[in-house]
Order: C-alpha cells, then structure tokens, then sequence
C-alpha cells in the first residue's frame, strides 16, 4: 500500500479555474453557450465539482445516449475534476464510467441515474477519458467527466429520519442489485475502504495507536484472518460501499 504521506500528496485536490474549466468544456465536451454565472462549486473530499448550465451539440451526440432526452435550452450539469492520484490511475475512473453505464443499461431496476457527457474528438463522441492541465502544477494533469446533473437535497442537509434511512436502504438495495454481475480488471485492487483489506490496514498503522486501541484492533484483526476460508467461499459483487450522508 501507499504510505500516508504519499496518498495525502497524491489526493490534494486539484486547482481549476472556473473561466478555465469552461473554456475547456466547449472544446472538450458536446456543450455550448455555457453560463459562466451559473457555475458553482459543490462539496466534495478530495476533487473538485462544479455544478452549471449549458446546451448540448446535439449532431455530435450518438442516438443511444439519453442526452438527447434533454431537449434543447439550458441543462444542469456537473463537472467532476479529479484529483491527482485518480488521474494517474485512469483505469478505476474508466471502471466507474462503466459502471453508471452498466446501470443506464439495466432496465430491469428503477434507478434514476446521471448521464455520462462523453468528451469530442475530432466532432465525434468518445469514450476515451479527457485530461485538463492542473493550475497547482505545470506537470499535472487531472481527468473530467461531465455528467448530467440530478437535483435534490444532500441526506445530511435532508436530515435523516426513519423514512429517510428506510427509502434509502431500498435504494442501496436496488443499486447493488442492479451493479450484481458488473465487473472490471481495475476493481482487483488493494483499497483501504475495502472490508476484506481491513487486516493490512490494521497492521499497517496499529503501531501509532494508543496501546489499548492497539490490542483491541489486533484482536479483531485475528478473528478476522480466521474467517478468511468462509469469506472465500461467498459470492462478491461491486456495490456502492460508502453511502455516506454527504454521497
């Protein structure tokens, strides 16, 4: 695995201008007449996302994209510019394209989901990922995907309550069914959020914890390997594992 410092570094968000990111958007992306006054920073970890309106080049845009569903005028979109550690490390984004691809597709469960923006090249839609230059670094380059964008409240701003908490474990629920049979090589990875990866973790940073803490975690680190037969044994599917109130 990484070491923390090296992560950190790596997952720094990245720096783009809005003027700068609009400008990229019309000659990147099958967008126009872009309203700069609309752009708007949302919350994110360690990316940057923009929410902002513009209109869709249609002739450019394939059939079988439901891009053309917007119609004509101004639609909401998000911008998503990745972090530095992301963008070295193309094929995990790639999967996640194909993953909200996957659940486009899936008819057979009730999902409402964004719609990939694919970047132009040479007038045409492609599905090849698309790189703008970090203003943090003359070396840096970070990945942007545009997808369509859906309104609604963040759970935390919402507040959580019993109803809440219930339609969003059908919604959880429905995901998952929907991601069941999906699969990408980028997947097969060593990732710290990964449950099963729990004991490399533990043994990786146990030493700075306090000395209870400490044996606590190697406890159940223990247990842990002594599942690792059964745990082999059960199916596995991707799923969407950090349903957080901010996500």
């Amino acid at each position: 695995m990484e070491s923390s410092e090296e992560n950190i570094e790596l997952r720094k968000k990245p720096n783009v201008s809005t003027g700068k990111l609009s400008s990229f958007l019309e000659s990147s992306f099958p967008l126009q007449n872009i309203s700069l006054t609309s752009f708007k920073e949302l919350n994110s970890y360690e990316d940057q996302n923009f929410y902002f309106e513009a209109e869709v080049i249609q002739r450019v845009v394939p059939s079988y994209d439901s891009l053309n569903k917007l119609g004509t005028g101004l639609s909401p979109f998000v911008a998503k510019v990745y972090n530095q550690g992301d963008s070295e490390n193309p094929a995990v984004v790639e999967a996640q394209v194909e993953a909200l691809f996957h659940l486009q597709k899936n008819q057979d469960v009730d999902l409402r989901v964004p719609v990939e923006v694919y970047g132009v090249d040479s007038g045409k839609t492609s599905r090849t990922l698309t790189y703008i230059q970090d203003e943090n670094a003359n070396e840096t380059r970070s990945i942007v995907r545009v997808l369509s964008y859906i309104p609604g409240k963040m759970f935390e701003e919402a507040g959580a309550t019993s109803t809440r908490l219930f339609l969003l474990g059908i919604l959880l629920g429905k995901m998952d069914k929907a991601l069941f049979g999906f699969n990408h090589p980028a997947l097969k990875r060593e990732f710290v959020w990964n449950l099963k990866q729990g004991g490399a973790v533990i043994r990786q940073y146990c030493e700075l914890l306090d000395p209870v803490v400490k044996n606590n975690l190697q406890t159940v680190a223990q247990r842990f390997e002594g599942i690792q037969s059964v745990l082999a044994s059960l199916r596995e599917s991707v799923v969407h594992n950090d349903a957080n109130d901010n996500n």
